[in-house]
């Protein structure tokens, strides 16, 4: 049975995604040799990863986002600093972070427990709103590791603000070049 590598999402708008790209040229000198930058278009607020669904299940996960979506209304999510996980001493993604909200939480928590009901694993891990914006290219040195922290320290802060109106399940299609990310559907939230 074909199975599809799936993730529930939502998308910043050009001007934040604008902002991080100049973020992500402004360090290109600095972290060429550590950094495989995540492309503009490509990034996005990850809710949960479905991982490989059986298309025959697509129709279901369809429903449980039309349903979430349907009984929130817009709210504003905040983007504020950056950083690295899991840690400074062995960083393996850098990352641009979105402040906690209630409403963030609630449809992560929605999105959980309508998944569960439909047989996906519960995510193991809390919730921490970030944008992935690289991902280091190998295992630091304690003098990369170092180097890293002070580019990051130095670099302009990424500050802005969007409103959340829908959640989109997507297609993550592997290619060696990087993902391709398709959207398969989407859950406007009630206006």
């Amino acid at each position: 049975m074909e199975k599809i590598r799936t993730f529930i999402a939502i998308d910043l708008p050009a001007h934040l995604l604008e902002q991080i790209n100049q973020l992500q040229k402004d360090l290109i000198p600095f972290t060429n040799l550590l950094l495989k930058w995540t492309k503009p278009e490509n990034i996005h607020l990850t809710l949960k990863f479905l991982g490989d669904v059986e298309r025959c299940k697509l129709d279901e996960v369809y429903k449980a986002i039309r349903e979430i979506a349907y009984t929130e209304v817009p709210f504003t999510l905040f983007i504020n600093g950056f950083g690295v996980f899991p840690n400074l001493k062995q960083p393996r993604i850098v990352w641009v972070g979105i402040e906690r909200c209630e409403s963030l939480n609630n449809i992560v928590h929605h999105i959980e427990e309508k998944l569960l009901s439909l047989g996906f694993e519960s995510e193991n891990r809390p919730f921490n709103p970030h944008l992935t914006v690289g991902r280091i290219k190998h295992y630091c040195s304690a003098k990369e590791s170092l180097y890293l922290s002070d580019v990051l320290d130095s670099a302009k802060i990424i500050k802005g603000s969007f409103s959340v109106t829908e959640i989109i399940l997507y297609q993550s299609n592997l290619k060696p070049g990087g993902p391709i990310y398709s959207r398969l559907m989407v859950g406007s939230f009630s206006v």
